[in-house]
């Protein structure tokens, strides 16, 4: 008896997806000659910045263009999905989320996201936090979803509970935040 092969969609064959947060925010591709000098801006805030590892802390805007083109291109190399979250009604970038490291074969992924001080506490990351995991899981057929958070960030670690992560244990001295070898808690999305 031969076995019927089930032919799924390959994701990185279909346009980029950009998705409606439905709340005047909305997913889409990131342009880095465009994006470059809100992304620093906001990156450089220091309730923001506080909490990004110094290799990924752009510290002006060409290094802010470069950052947004490594994001890009994971996309265009077909290994992973990274969006601009951006203020419809201007078309500024106020924040990025994307999955930074995706492993196919164990059909396992890392997430990651920033956004801008100015824009927190409106929901939009919660919206877009649940936007990419549904891609993930759905599209992407992925069965587990990462994130890690500083283990003084309670926004973010508040976020991913919200969202039905659940935490896996600290991971000590896990990053350099500041000049300081900083714990940060584990959690992770089981589908």
């Amino acid at each position: 008896m031969e076995q019927e092969l089930i032919k799924v969609s390959n994701p990185f064959d279909k346009p980029f997806p950009i998705f409606d947060l439905e709340n005047g925010y909305i997913l889409s591709y990131i342009d880095p000659v465009h994006d470059a000098k809100d992304y620093f801006t906001y990156m450089s805030h220091p309730d923001v910045s506080v909490f990004i590892p110094l290799n990924n802390l752009p510290l002006s805007p060409q290094q802010a263009e470069t950052e947004l083109k490594y994001w890009r291109n994971l996309f265009l190399q077909r290994k992973s999905f990274y969006w601009a979250i951006r203020y419809c009604q201007t078309g500024q970038i106020s924040g990025t989320i994307g999955f930074n490291n995706i492993s196919f074969m164990h059909l396992k992924a890392e997430i990651s996201y920033d956004l801008s001080y100015f824009h927190q506490n409106k929901g939009i990351m919660t919206k877009a936090l649940s936007k990419v995991v549904t891609f993930g899981f759905d599209e992407l057929r992925l069965v587990r979803i990462q994130a890690s958070a500083a283990k003084d960030n309670r926004k973010s670690q508040k976020l991913l509970i919200k969202t039905g992560f659940k935490e896996e244990g600290i991971m000590s001295k896990f990053e350099l935040l500041n000049g300081v070898h900083t714990d940060f808690v584990l959690y992770a999305l089981i589908k």
